[in-house]
């Protein structure tokens, strides 16, 4: 396949006359990233700098960023190149969360896509974090084996996240009580009912019963969003011992449950399982995608057999609000007092950190599902 591909996902691409990339547009949503200065800062083509401006219907922002090729293997050049950019770069002062979110979001995917370079990483530096502006905490983007350039899955639909008033919020820890610190396995299953006997839903004007004490869990400041640990999973595999823990997920909308993968990184897009809604009927925006077949949203009994057991892929505004949720409150967990504890024999204990690192892995670029990985290092 030609370096210089036209389209990909939900992304259009147009290169000058030498082949350089001169914009990458989602052309479902016009959002558009245009190229106006591009300058070689280390032998050509090992480090560029570029400028381009961002802009959708909304507004528009010029943000800057370097295209660096990777270190030397085996003393040959590296054929893969890494891109940096730090929004203090671009801004003087913090931007609005919504505008900063809404750039953010097309930023790690357009430059995940970025050609003709063959793109490893993509590190975002600065932005909102836990309600604060943060210029030091930095994500690192990937993709596992890199893109299927000769992927022809259709995108998903498009989406645009709204420029609302909404802020990072701050979120809190409710850690055990003295009665529970010392259960080795402490379990939570959310009070949903199931409507049909096949849809989970909790009515928005019920809150999440019976939590205080029993597990930990995160509460957003405003009260109306969650991250509750649900259950552990002691396992072992050539006798190491690994611990998957899973939480709840659940705000205005949405609830679901995801596992954290032996403390090292959540999946919040795919196998998520006991996925359901807050109000009824649900968006169709927010109809998941079950594992191997696509969900329809037309509220069939046959569409939604075992819906409350099956595995699903959230729906790609789903996956955003909680990514960005994951973000802002992941950090709290650092201030948990205890640890998920088990003893099997002298060789086998198993030890984690109710949280584990704040990591997450599959997801979503160009509009289809992709084995994404996002790892932040906060400040």
């Amino acid at each position: 396949m030609s370096e210089n591909i036209k389209q990909y996902g939900w992304f259009a691409f147009q290169y000058d006359t030498a082949g350089e990339l001169l914009s990458i547009s989602n052309y479902l949503t016009q959002q558009t990233l245009t190229v106006t200065n591009r300058e070689n800062i280390d032998d050509p083509g090992d480090r560029i700098k570029y400028t381009a401006s961002y802009r959708d219907e909304d507004f528009s922002q010029s943000v800057t960023f370097s295209i660096c090729r990777k270190e030397p293997f085996q003393n040959k050049p590296s054929e893969y190149f890494d891109i940096h950019l730090n929004y203090a770069d671009s801004y003087d002062t913090a931007p609005p969360y919504a505008h900063w979110r809404r750039l953010d979001v097309f930023l790690y995917d357009a430059l995940l896509c970025w050609r003709p370079q063959r793109i490893s990483h993509v590190y975002l530096t600065s932005g909102w974090f836990s309600g604060q502006w943060c210029q030091q905490t930095r994500r690192c983007y990937g993709v596992i084996n890199g893109l299927s350039w000769a992927d022809e899955t259709r995108p998903i639909a498009p989406y645009l996240p709204p420029l609302d008033n909404s802020l990072s919020q701050t979120w809190q820890l409710f850690d055990l009580d003295d009665d529970n610190k010392n259960n080795t396995k402490p379990e939570y299953q959310l009070n949903y009912r199931c409507i049909g006997n096949t849809i989970p839903y909790l009515p928005l004007d019920e809150k999440p019963q019976g939590l205080k004490g029993k597990v930990p869990y995160l509460q957003r400041t405003d009260k109306n969003a969650y991250f509750i640990f649900s259950h552990a999973e002691f396992t072992s595999h050539r006798d190491d011992p690994i611990v998957n823990t899973y939480y709840t997920y659940l705000d205005e909308e949405v609830f679901f449950t995801f596992r954290s993968y032996g403390s090292l990184y959540c999946e919040l897009g795919e196998a998520i399982s006991r996925y359901g809604f807050r109000k009824y009927p649900p968006k169709p925006e927010l109809w998941g995608n079950q594992l191997g077949k696509k969900i329809d949203p037309s509220y069939t009994k046959s569409r939604w057999q075992d819906y409350a057991t099956a595995y699903f892929e959230p729906s790609y505004p789903v996956w955003l609000q909680s990514v960005y949720a994951f973000f802002d409150a992941w950090p709290a967990w650092k201030n948990c007092q205890y640890q998920l504890q088990k003893k099997r024999n002298s060789y086998l204990d198993w030890n984690a950190r109710y949280g584990g690192e704040s990591n997450i892995r599959d997801g979503f670029v160009a509009g289809m599902p992709a084995c994404l990985y996002i790892d932040i290092e906060y400040a």
